[in-house]
């Protein structure tokens, strides 16, 4: 169960969707706003139509290269008692767990080369407790009690994966979160191409989907 120790960490995978540069011979500070909060609706909503206009995408292009991030990010989860029917599961989880995030972005600041993007984010912390949750349920008297079959141990995996979906489908369901946190994020101007700071959206995606 370590995989999901630190779940908003693999939310990290789909950054590729967020990191395309935005052409412009020059932007206002709201146009730099609007990039930080087009770019985290793509993230957290799926919402790519004004995101591929400002990338210069097709819209099918920016969903193409979003499904494919999810898709990596289910690979943090393979293992012993991950089915097919527990990803499909597991995808619907985290998609839903996206579209709760919560943020604000700001106001921006024009800066020698580009921009410092300020937004306050609150982190979901509805999985903090989960590892210890498990040690609760997924205990020798619960297998035996669950008709489980303790020498096949595919079985186990798969009813302690079903435990564990069930809380984080509850955890989604009924959010908890934490202490809201102003951070930056920089956008940054380079051969007439403006770019999110990946390390920046990093740091904010980890706070916003775990805290940490």
């Amino acid at each position: 169960m370590k995989n999901f120790k630190k779940v908003g960490l693999v939310f990290v995978s789909i950054l590729a969707v967020i990191s395309l540069g935005a052409c412009s011979a020059e932007w206002k500070t709201s146009d730099a706003v609007d990039y930080v909060k087009t770019s985290l609706n793509a993230f957290t909503k799926g919402d790519m139509k004004k995101y591929a206009e400002i990338t210069k995408q097709t819209e099918k292009e920016a969903k193409s290269e979003y499904e494919d991030g999810i898709n990596e990010m289910l690979k943090s989860f393979e293992g012993p008692g991950v089915t097919d029917s527990a990803k499909a599961e597991l995808k619907t989880v985290m998609l839903d767990l996206l579209k709760i995030s919560k943020y604000d972005v700001k106001s921006a600041e024009k800066i020698k080369d580009g921009f410092d993007v300020k937004l306050t984010v609150k982190p979901f912390i509805g999985f903090d407790n989960l590892e210890s949750e498990l040690k609760k349920q997924v205990t020798p008297e619960a297998i035996e009690k669950s008709g489980v079959d303790v020498t096949n141990e595919t079985a186990v995996n798969e009813w302690a994966m079903g435990i564990t979906i069930d809380f984080m489908k509850q955890a989604v369901k009924n959010p908890t979160y934490g202490t809201e946190k102003e951070m930056t994020v920089k956008v940054k101007k380079q051969d007439k191409v403006y770019a999110l700071s990946d390390s920046d959206m990093e740091k904010v995606i980890a706070y916003m989907l775990g805290g940490k």
